[in-house]
């Protein structure tokens, strides 16, 4: 059928004008949409409609949508409402048209949507989004409330696909598609296609400084999908962490890089396991958890004193060292920017210039006497450390 035949024998005499009226009298375009729904469908009056369904409720509306759905003529009218319903956005009519001949419907139906998006649009089962600059188009709330009650988990899955298509070929900006092609293959199930989206993504849009865009990715593919492998799941929890961090939701970052560093231990990826340890203790710092950020970094600390990593052995250190004057422990804070400065002196140029900057913020920190006078008391034991870790 094409579009002119489904909305001349949907409105076969019915003008806009003659509309308002019936609008009125019903309470609302809705209203007189599910009513007139019901008398095109089941061959009624509106006065008979009016005098069956004394009010608009959801029961009436349920009516009217399942007998869209079982009409041979009009069937296509639910489908456009079961297709928009999985929507994110509101939509344009060439975006809904692009989507609509994407979906494999029989012969019968309209080649394009645009007429049925006017029948709908008359119903008040679609409404204009005042939001937009330029016309775009979403399911009614309560007409999307009814389609999602009775959607099965093929049409859903149809539509969420369609969708997935749509995105993936659009011309729209990355920030922009992807987290909409993300969820809708999530929705659909699609979580082998939804992970491999995210893997290629989320650093891009981390770099980006797009922080919870990556955060909701990462967290509805971790939360949703299984069988992910273990050192792409590692990754993303790696990402995850990152986001949490940049949106200060410590909690869930000291959460997902706790789970990254035990596993890079269990597996044996020593440096992983150091390196996660290391930025594990670092948000600890960053929650106030001193106690357990402190034992994080001596933890880091000796575990690259055991490979004789200097490099990260001093890190370590200069971590200690700013911690200790958090906690108002000068005196372990003199030994370890100590350590860090001496062990500096054989590494890189940048290395030994921010300890040199650590070692002077640490003296202003102090005072000059304060700091005379523990650095002599530390500087002995600080010396010996470092000999032996030469050894």
């Amino acid at each position: 059928m094409s579009t002119l035949e489904t909305t001349a024998r949907f409105f076969p005499a019915l003008s806009r004008d003659e509309e308002q009226p019936l609008i009125h009298r019903f309470g609302s375009r809705l209203a007189f949409g599910a009513a007139y729904a019901l008398a095109a469908t089941e061959q009624l009056s509106l006065q008979e409609v009016e005098a069956r369904y004394a009010s608009l409720n959801d029961d009436t509306l349920s009516k009217a949508l399942t007998a869209l759905a079982a009409s041979a003529d009009f069937a296509p009218l639910y489908s456009l409402s079961v297709l928009m319903s999985q929507a994110t956005v509101p939509l344009s009519e060439k975006d809904l048209d692009s989507l609509w001949t994407r979906l494999p419907f029989p012969d019968s139906y309209p080649s394009s949507c645009d007429d049925l998006l006017l029948i709908l649009l008359r119903l008040g089962f679609v409404e204009p989004d005042e939001s937009c600059s330029e016309p775009k188009y979403r399911l009614n709330d309560r007409v999307k409330h009814i389609v999602l009650r009775y959607l099965s988990d093929a049409d859903m899955k149809s539509a969420n696909m369609t969708f997935a298509s749509f995105y993936n070929d659009s011309k729209q900006l990355d920030q922009e598609r992807v987290p909409k092609w993300h969820h809708h293959l999530i929705a659909a199930g699609l979580y082998t296609e939804a992970t491999q989206l995210i893997t290629a993504y989320s650093q891009a849009f981390i770099r980006a400084n797009l922080f919870q865009t990556a955060f909701d990715m990462l967290d509805k593919t971790l939360s949703s999908a299984t069988n992910i492998d273990q050192n792409i799941a590692l990754f993303l929890r790696h990402q995850l962490a990152t986001a949490s961090i940049a949106l200060e939701n410590y909690p869930r970052a000291i959460k997902e890089m706790k789970t990254v560093s035990e596993a890079m231990a269990a597996a044996g990826n020593q440096a992983g396991a150091i390196a996660t340890a290391h930025q594990l203790a670092a948000v600890y710092a960053m929650n106030g958890d001193d106690d357990l950020a402190m034992r994080g970094f001596q933890g880091v600390m000796r575990a690259h004193e055991a490979v004789k990593n200097i490099s990260g052995v001093a890190a370590a250190a200069a971590q200690i060292g700013m911690l200790a004057l958090t906690m108002n422990n000068p005196a372990l804070a003199v030994e370890h920017f100590y350590i860090a400065k001496r062990l500096s002196e054989t590494l890189s140029a940048d290395e030994k210039n921010i300890s040199e900057q650590n070692w002077a913020y640490l003296q202003e920190q102090l005072g000059a006497d304060e700091f005379g006078r523990l650095f002599s008391s530390q500087k002995l034991s600080a010396e010996r450390y470092c000999e032996t870790l030469s050894k």
